[in-house]
Protein backbone atom coordinates (compact mmCIF):
# COMPACT_ATOMS: atom_id res chain seq x y z
CA UNK A 1 0.00 0.00 0.00
CA UNK A 2 1.30 3.58 -0.62
CA UNK A 3 3.08 4.96 2.11
CA UNK A 4 1.74 7.65 4.20
CA UNK A 5 4.76 8.85 6.46
CA UNK A 6 5.34 12.51 6.74
CA UNK A 7 8.46 13.70 5.88
CA UNK A 8 9.48 16.98 7.58
CA UNK A 9 10.22 20.25 5.95
CA UNK A 10 14.07 20.06 6.83
CA UNK A 11 14.91 17.27 5.50
CA UNK A 12 13.09 17.73 2.52
CA UNK A 13 14.93 20.70 1.71
CA UNK A 14 18.59 18.84 2.75
CA UNK A 15 17.61 15.56 0.92
CA UNK A 16 14.95 15.86 -1.57
CA UNK A 17 16.84 18.20 -3.41
CA UNK A 18 20.06 16.48 -4.27
CA UNK A 19 21.05 15.95 -7.59
CA UNK A 20 22.66 12.54 -7.45
CA UNK A 21 25.29 10.85 -9.69
CA UNK A 22 25.77 7.24 -10.34
CA UNK A 23 29.14 5.64 -9.58
CA UNK A 24 30.13 2.76 -10.83
CA UNK A 25 32.51 0.42 -10.04
CA UNK A 26 34.85 2.02 -12.13
CA UNK A 27 34.22 5.76 -12.86
CA UNK A 28 31.11 8.29 -12.64
CA UNK A 29 28.84 8.18 -15.25
CA UNK A 30 26.91 11.87 -16.93
CA UNK A 31 23.31 9.76 -15.18
CA UNK A 32 21.58 11.16 -12.40
CA UNK A 33 18.50 10.86 -10.27
CA UNK A 34 16.45 12.91 -8.54
CA UNK A 35 13.27 14.72 -7.39
CA UNK A 36 11.27 17.48 -10.01
CA UNK A 37 11.40 20.04 -7.81
CA UNK A 38 9.75 23.14 -8.02
CA UNK A 39 12.29 25.24 -9.71
CA UNK A 40 12.22 27.22 -13.17
CA UNK A 41 12.19 23.49 -14.66
CA UNK A 42 9.69 22.02 -12.22
CA UNK A 43 7.45 25.25 -12.32
CA UNK A 44 6.95 25.23 -15.76
CA UNK A 45 5.99 21.53 -15.98
CA UNK A 46 3.20 21.79 -13.04
CA UNK A 47 2.08 25.37 -14.65
CA UNK A 48 1.37 23.32 -18.32
CA UNK A 49 -0.54 20.61 -16.31
CA UNK A 50 -2.42 22.54 -14.33
CA UNK A 51 -3.69 24.14 -16.77
CA UNK A 52 -4.57 21.78 -18.81
CA UNK A 53 -6.74 20.32 -15.98
CA UNK A 54 -7.82 22.82 -14.20
CA UNK A 55 -10.55 22.69 -11.92
CA UNK A 56 -10.68 19.02 -11.94
CA UNK A 57 -10.51 17.09 -8.32
CA UNK A 58 -7.65 15.22 -7.60
CA UNK A 59 -6.10 16.15 -10.84
CA UNK A 60 -5.08 19.82 -10.72
CA UNK A 61 -2.61 19.97 -8.21
CA UNK A 62 -3.33 23.24 -6.43
CA UNK A 63 -0.26 22.92 -3.45
CA UNK A 64 1.41 26.36 -2.80
CA UNK A 65 5.37 24.72 -3.51
CA UNK A 66 7.95 26.97 -1.64
CA UNK A 67 10.81 27.37 -3.85
CA UNK A 68 13.04 24.22 -5.03
CA UNK A 69 10.58 22.01 -2.68
CA UNK A 70 9.75 18.87 -4.32
CA UNK A 71 6.73 17.70 -6.06
CA UNK A 72 4.18 16.04 -4.15
CA UNK A 73 1.21 14.48 -4.39
CA UNK A 74 2.34 11.35 -6.59
CA UNK A 75 -0.79 10.06 -8.63
CA UNK A 76 -0.98 8.24 -11.88
CA UNK A 77 -2.55 11.21 -14.32
CA UNK A 78 -0.07 13.85 -12.41
CA UNK A 79 2.97 11.78 -13.14
CA UNK A 80 2.14 10.59 -16.07
CA UNK A 81 1.43 14.08 -17.66
CA UNK A 82 4.83 15.85 -16.16
CA UNK A 83 6.71 12.12 -17.68
CA UNK A 84 5.23 13.18 -21.14
CA UNK A 85 6.62 16.83 -20.89
CA UNK A 86 9.41 16.35 -19.28
CA UNK A 87 10.06 13.72 -21.87
CA UNK A 88 8.59 15.49 -25.27
CA UNK A 89 10.89 18.88 -24.27
CA UNK A 90 14.14 16.98 -23.07
CA UNK A 91 13.71 14.53 -26.46
CA UNK A 92 13.56 11.56 -23.75
CA UNK A 93 16.81 12.34 -22.22
CA UNK A 94 14.26 13.44 -18.37
CA UNK A 95 11.32 11.35 -17.63
CA UNK A 96 9.85 9.48 -14.50
CA UNK A 97 11.63 6.56 -13.60
CA UNK A 98 10.23 3.28 -14.62
CA UNK A 99 9.61 0.42 -12.49
CA UNK A 100 13.00 -1.55 -14.49
CA UNK A 101 14.61 1.82 -13.23
CA UNK A 102 12.75 1.62 -9.92
CA UNK A 103 14.02 -2.17 -8.98
CA UNK A 104 17.96 -1.69 -10.72
CA UNK A 105 18.43 1.31 -7.73
CA UNK A 106 16.54 -0.77 -5.12
CA UNK A 107 18.47 -3.92 -5.85
CA UNK A 108 22.21 -1.38 -6.16
CA UNK A 109 22.03 1.70 -5.18
CA UNK A 110 19.06 2.59 -3.45
CA UNK A 111 20.90 5.74 -1.81
CA UNK A 112 20.58 7.34 -4.94
CA UNK A 113 16.99 7.95 -4.68
CA UNK A 114 16.41 11.08 -3.22
CA UNK A 115 13.98 9.99 0.56
CA UNK A 116 13.10 6.83 -0.89
CA UNK A 117 12.69 5.78 3.02
CA UNK A 118 10.08 8.50 3.53
CA UNK A 119 8.44 8.75 0.15
CA UNK A 120 6.07 7.18 -2.47
CA UNK A 121 6.23 7.32 -6.45
CA UNK A 122 4.58 6.47 -9.25
CA UNK A 123 6.59 4.83 -12.41
CA UNK A 124 5.79 5.85 -16.08
CA UNK A 125 3.76 2.48 -16.20
CA UNK A 126 0.33 1.19 -15.52
CA UNK A 127 -0.06 -2.57 -14.91
CA UNK A 128 -2.70 -4.06 -16.94
CA UNK A 129 -3.89 -7.44 -16.54
CA UNK A 130 -5.45 -10.05 -18.46
CA UNK A 131 -8.90 -10.45 -16.77
CA UNK A 132 -11.99 -7.79 -16.55
CA UNK A 133 -11.89 -5.63 -13.30
CA UNK A 134 -11.28 -2.15 -12.39
CA UNK A 135 -10.77 0.96 -14.34
CA UNK A 136 -12.77 -1.52 -17.39
CA UNK A 137 -12.94 1.59 -19.47
CA UNK A 138 -9.27 2.71 -19.21
CA UNK A 139 -7.75 -0.77 -19.90
CA UNK A 140 -9.94 -0.89 -22.95
CA UNK A 141 -8.90 2.56 -24.11
CA UNK A 142 -4.88 1.00 -23.66
CA UNK A 143 -5.44 -2.15 -24.95
CA UNK A 144 -7.66 -2.00 -28.11
CA UNK A 145 -7.68 1.83 -28.40
CA UNK A 146 -3.83 2.98 -27.89
CA UNK A 147 -1.88 -0.39 -28.94
CA UNK A 148 -4.50 -2.24 -31.35
CA UNK A 149 -4.67 -5.44 -29.70
CA UNK A 150 -7.93 -7.11 -28.60
CA UNK A 151 -8.47 -7.58 -24.88
CA UNK A 152 -9.70 -10.79 -25.06
CA UNK A 153 -6.14 -12.04 -26.24
CA UNK A 154 -4.24 -10.66 -23.34
CA UNK A 155 -2.83 -13.99 -21.54
CA UNK A 156 -0.64 -12.79 -19.36
CA UNK A 157 -0.24 -9.06 -17.46
CA UNK A 158 1.66 -6.06 -19.31
CA UNK A 159 2.80 -2.78 -18.09
CA UNK A 160 2.24 0.50 -20.47
CA UNK A 161 4.63 2.87 -20.63
CA UNK A 162 4.64 6.69 -21.06
CA UNK A 163 1.08 7.31 -21.70
CA UNK A 164 -0.10 10.60 -21.80
CA UNK A 165 -3.54 11.64 -19.55
CA UNK A 166 -6.27 14.10 -20.74
CA UNK A 167 -8.84 15.73 -19.43
CA UNK A 168 -12.02 13.09 -20.09
CA UNK A 169 -15.85 13.23 -19.10
CA UNK A 170 -15.83 10.33 -17.09
CA UNK A 171 -15.67 8.98 -13.76
CA UNK A 172 -12.01 9.33 -13.71
CA UNK A 173 -11.31 12.76 -14.60
CA UNK A 174 -8.79 11.24 -18.00
CA UNK A 175 -8.44 8.74 -20.29
CA UNK A 176 -5.05 7.87 -21.72
CA UNK A 177 -3.50 8.51 -25.34
CA UNK A 178 -1.10 7.81 -26.96
CA UNK A 179 2.23 9.45 -27.52
CA UNK A 180 5.96 9.13 -29.64
CA UNK A 181 7.55 7.38 -26.20
CA UNK A 182 4.46 4.81 -25.73
CA UNK A 183 5.38 1.25 -25.11
CA UNK A 184 3.57 -2.34 -24.02
CA UNK A 185 5.70 -5.07 -22.18
CA UNK A 186 4.70 -8.05 -21.47
CA UNK A 187 5.10 -8.39 -17.85
CA UNK A 188 5.13 -12.38 -17.03
CA UNK A 189 6.50 -11.18 -13.78
CA UNK A 190 3.55 -9.73 -12.17
CA UNK A 191 1.46 -13.24 -12.44
CA UNK A 192 2.28 -13.68 -8.85
CA UNK A 193 4.13 -11.88 -5.83
CA UNK A 194 7.36 -12.44 -6.07
CA UNK A 195 11.04 -11.50 -6.19
CA UNK A 196 12.56 -10.37 -9.22
CA UNK A 197 15.90 -8.73 -10.86
CA UNK A 198 17.08 -7.09 -14.03
CA UNK A 199 17.78 -8.85 -17.14
CA UNK A 200 18.58 -7.37 -20.41
CA UNK A 201 17.13 -4.00 -19.21
CA UNK A 202 13.97 -5.87 -18.40
CA UNK A 203 12.37 -7.05 -15.04
CA UNK A 204 12.47 -10.80 -14.69
CA UNK A 205 11.36 -13.68 -11.29
CA UNK A 206 14.47 -13.99 -9.66
CA UNK A 207 15.97 -17.57 -10.33
CA UNK A 208 16.83 -17.71 -5.95
CA UNK A 209 13.87 -16.20 -4.26
CA UNK A 210 15.60 -14.85 -1.50
CA UNK A 211 17.53 -12.57 -3.58
CA UNK A 212 15.73 -9.76 -5.50
CA UNK A 213 13.22 -7.07 -5.16
CA UNK A 214 9.66 -8.29 -4.37
CA UNK A 215 7.19 -6.76 -6.79
CA UNK A 216 3.70 -6.98 -5.11
CA UNK A 217 1.51 -8.30 -7.98
CA UNK A 218 -2.58 -9.23 -8.06
CA UNK A 219 -3.99 -12.61 -7.50
CA UNK A 220 -7.11 -12.43 -9.19
CA UNK A 221 -5.34 -10.72 -12.41
CA UNK A 222 -8.11 -7.97 -13.05
CA UNK A 223 -8.10 -4.30 -14.26
CA UNK A 224 -6.22 -1.65 -14.66
CA UNK A 225 -3.46 -0.64 -12.05
CA UNK A 226 -1.11 1.89 -11.19
CA UNK A 227 2.76 0.78 -10.41
CA UNK A 228 4.63 2.67 -7.74
CA UNK A 229 7.16 1.95 -5.11
CA UNK A 230 6.03 2.21 -1.98
CA UNK A 231 9.06 3.86 0.16
CA UNK A 232 11.24 1.13 2.43
CA UNK A 233 8.11 -1.06 0.83
CA UNK A 234 8.51 -3.14 -2.25
CA UNK A 235 7.04 -2.01 -5.30
CA UNK A 236 3.07 -2.67 -5.77
CA UNK A 237 1.13 -3.14 -8.81
CA UNK A 238 -2.04 -4.07 -7.43
CA UNK A 239 -3.94 -0.62 -6.35
CA UNK A 240 -7.12 0.42 -8.75
CA UNK A 241 -7.06 4.03 -7.45
CA UNK A 242 -5.12 5.96 -9.95
CA UNK A 243 -6.26 9.34 -8.32
CA UNK A 244 -5.18 8.96 -4.30
CA UNK A 245 -2.27 10.86 -3.58
CA UNK A 246 -0.56 12.59 -0.10
CA UNK A 247 2.25 14.61 0.71
CA UNK A 248 4.68 12.10 0.46
CA UNK A 249 4.32 11.17 -3.06
CA UNK A 250 7.16 12.42 -4.95
CA UNK A 251 8.51 12.48 -9.10
CA UNK A 252 11.22 10.54 -9.27
CA UNK A 253 13.18 11.32 -12.80
CA UNK A 254 15.98 9.78 -14.44
CA UNK A 255 18.61 12.39 -16.28
CA UNK A 256 20.02 10.60 -18.62
CA UNK A 257 21.56 12.37 -21.69
CA UNK A 258 23.54 9.76 -23.38
CA UNK A 259 21.06 7.43 -22.98
CA UNK A 260 22.87 4.84 -20.94
CA UNK A 261 20.01 3.42 -18.76
CA UNK A 262 18.32 1.29 -21.36
CA UNK A 263 20.36 -1.44 -19.99
CA UNK A 264 22.07 -0.72 -16.76
CA UNK A 265 22.94 -3.85 -15.89
CA UNK A 266 25.36 -3.50 -18.05
CA UNK A 267 26.92 -0.76 -15.99
CA UNK A 268 28.38 -2.06 -13.40
CA UNK A 269 30.33 -4.77 -15.05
Amino acid sequence: MIQTKSTGSQQTKSKGNQLVQIITKTKPLPLWVDNLKYNSEGKSILNKFNKQFKGITNIEDTTKYEPNQPLAYSNVPRVLGYNHDLLKQSGGKVRVLSPYETVWFMLNQPELIPELKHTYADTNSIAIYPNAGPNEELRKQVVEGIFGKKLGNLKIPYIALNLKPIPADNEYGFTFTGTDFKKLEPAPYLTKDQKVICKNGTLVPSPDQTKGIRVWALTEQSGLRRFYQGGDDDPYAWDDDLLYSNGSGRVQLIRDPNGLAKNLELLLI
